[in-house]
């Protein structure tokens, strides 16, 4: 009498497939999640309750298309956002030991970051600031 063939040990290789693949998906779609911030959102106004982030108004004077790189205090991250004139919400991470805030450096563009003249300032969580063709101030 013929001994039946015992089950295989590992699973079905199509199933295990299936698996490999949709937890890399799962994978992919959260670490774009956690890498990618926030963009900066145009708003009517600045924002009247605590937030995790600051204001950044852009006025008329300012021609043509601006960036502002992030540097963060609470986790080390660097990020570029593209800016509008008028209100910009712009987040910023949770505070941590590190503190909270960030390193700011305005830029022409965010794609090829020339950096424009010295602009650079730092932001606190809450602060709203004006940016005109001349400086950056609160």
């Amino acid at each position: 009498m013929p001994v039946p063939c015992p089950r295989p040990l590992s699973p079905d290789p199509r199933r295990h497939r299936v698996v490999v693949v949709g937890g890399a998906a799962l994978l992919t779609v959260l670490s774009a999640a956690v890498s990618q911030p926030a963009q900066a959102r145009p708003e009517a106004g600045p924002h009247a309750k605590p937030w995790d982030g600051f204001d950044l108004r852009v006025t008329d004077t300012v021609t043509g298309k601006h960036g502002v790189i992030v540097q963060t205090f609470a986790h080390s991250d660097e990020y570029c956002i593209e800016l509008s004139h008028g209100w910009n919400a712009i987040p910023l991470q949770h505070r941590s030991y590190r503190g909270s805030g960030a390193k700011l450096i305005l830029v022409n563009h965010c794609g090829k970051r020339d950096l424009i003249g010295s602009r650079v300032w730092f932001a606190s969580p809450n602060e709203i600031w004006t940016l005109d063709s001349g400086s950056v101030h609160r």
